[in-house]
């Protein structure tokens, strides 16, 4: 039996996730270019929007069953404000093995 593909779009009462695109890069900006925010991620602050547009587009390049970003956006809103994001794949890594007693 074949899985279900996952979603493209994910939805709650008060959100939405759903792939990220190129436009959500000053909305994810304004983590990535906080110094505060950025302390405990692996790379430091980044000084501009073009240095997060980068690596919107570097993200969006690689191959979604390795890796794929989220935005979550609010309903609340009439533009659907962007207020975060997840990165990771739904069920990427899946490792079974039947083992036999001895």
């Amino acid at each position: 039996m074949q899985k279900a593909a996952a979603p493209e779009v994910l939805e709650t009462q008060r959100l939405v996730l759903r792939p990220f695109v190129a436009s959500d890069a000053p909305g994810l900006h304004s983590c990535y270019g906080d110094s505060e925010a950025m302390q405990y991620w692996d790379f430091p602050a980044l000084r501009d929007l073009s240095a997060t547009i980068a690596v919107v587009a570097d993200s969006l390049a690689t191959d979604p069953r390795w890796h794929r970003g989220w935005a979550v956006l609010l309903k609340e809103t009439q533009d659907r404000a962007f207020v975060g994001f997840c990165f990771g794949v739904l069920e990427t890594h899946r490792i079974e093995a039947a083992i036999e007693p001895s």
